[in-house]
């Protein structure tokens, strides 16, 4: 994808992604309703009591492989962010290790299965000619 176009295209795409991930997760959270390990730290207070999985870290790895899939580098550096991200939702006590690796095994998925999809979609909502 080159040009304005591809580059409107991938940010729709990405933008699509997200809020399907934040869906997803938030649905998920509410159907497992596990608790987090502190309900609120000197640093946080969460929206919510329920912790698994994270959405922070399924949004991240969301967006990471799909970057990934059009910049190795720049996926290699999402990458990193979502795993610092996710390291310290588990070290400020907000998440457990089980709903971080979670929500990153649920961002991979959502991408792997919404890609193509959201691709075709978005191209032939915005930009067919």
């Amino acid at each position: 994808i080159v040009g304005k176009q591809g580059v409107l295209t991938l940010a729709l795409i990405a933008i699509i992604l997200a809020l399907v991930t934040v869906f997803v997760a938030h649905t998920l959270k509410h159907f497992f309703k596990r608790n987090r390990p502190a309900m609120s730290t000197h640093l946080f207070k969460p929206d919510d009591k329920y912790a698994f999985p994270s959405k922070h870290a399924a949004v991240l790895a969301v967006l990471a492989t799909y970057i990934g899939f059009y910049s190795l580098s720049l996926g290699a550096v999402a990458l990193v962010v979502t795993l610092l991200v996710s390291y310290g939702r588990v070290k400020s006590n907000v998440h457990h290790l089980s709903d971080v690796i979670a929500g990153i095994f649920l961002g991979i998925l959502i991408e792997y299965i919404c890609t193509t999809p959201a691709n075709n979609l978005v191209t032939y909502l915005f930009f067919w000619k």
